[in-house]
């Protein structure tokens, strides 16, 4: 095995052992990117109160992975520093929910302004 398949079986080994937890973040994490553009690991980081925290701090990144999802993909759209205190300040990616079409995308923000975001954790301040 090279260094990318031993990374990969790694990572679907996270995902396999937090994946009720993978599932429901990334679940908050489209919507969040829906609602105001993009969404970092800082915005999910305030749901934990909600969504619990993963068996390991490596499930976050599983959160963004690229693998199944038929009706889109996330893309970094830029970088930040995080606003965490306990990650002092480290780059953070900014994430976007990129539909695989613009239908997909229209049915789904129809969706969450009609419900207003109440199938989500999200709470406007």
């Amino acid at each position: 095995m090279n260094g990318q398949q031993l990374m990969d079986l790694g990572k679907d080994q996270v995902e396999k052992n937090n994946k009720e937890w993978t599932r429901n973040m990334r679940k908050q994490a489209r919507i969040i990117s829906i609602k105001q553009g993009h969404v970092t690991t800082d915005d999910l980081h305030k749901l934990t109160y909600f969504v619990g925290h993963p068996k390991s701090h490596n499930a976050w990144g599983a959160v963004f992975r690229n693998k199944g999802d038929q009706d889109g993909k996330w893309v970094v759209v830029g970088y930040r520093k995080s606003e965490r205190k306990e990650a002092r300040a480290r780059r953070i990616s900014v994430w976007k929910w990129q539909y695989s079409s613009s239908k997909h995308a229209q049915v789904a923000s129809r969706i969450i302004r009609e419900k207003g975001g109440t199938r989500s954790f999200i709470h406007e301040q």
